[in-house]
């Protein structure tokens, strides 16, 4: 069994079975922080800080890419990569056209 952090703070924690790695979200200040965690080492591989009025994301891992992931936020879309903790891309659909 891994321990992860923040298992008792309310907020979501998502699984990828492919990679072995779950993506925690924990406070950090005022801000949100998302934790990626390998279950095989059972330590903190990424730590990604989730820029102001993100609101809490939906996360999802990229099946064929195991250093891609998406995080669908308030503000829009990032894509992270789980190992780095650095964003790869990012849209904001308010600047679509």
């Amino acid at each position: 069994m891994i321990e992860l952090p923040g298992d008792d703070n309310g907020l979501p924690t998502f699984w990828d079975p492919v990679s072995r790695r779950a993506a925690s979200i924990l406070p950090s200040g005022c801000d949100l922080e998302l934790h990626v965690t390998d279950a095989d080492t059972g330590k903190v591989v990424s730590k990604y800080q989730l820029p102001p009025n993100a609101g809490v994301p939906f996360i999802s891992f990229a099946p064929a890419n195991r250093d891609r992931m998406a995080l669908f936020c308030e503000t829009g879309v990032i894509v992270v990569n789980p190992t780095t903790g650095k964003t790869v891309r990012s849209f904001d659909p308010e600047n679509w056209e």
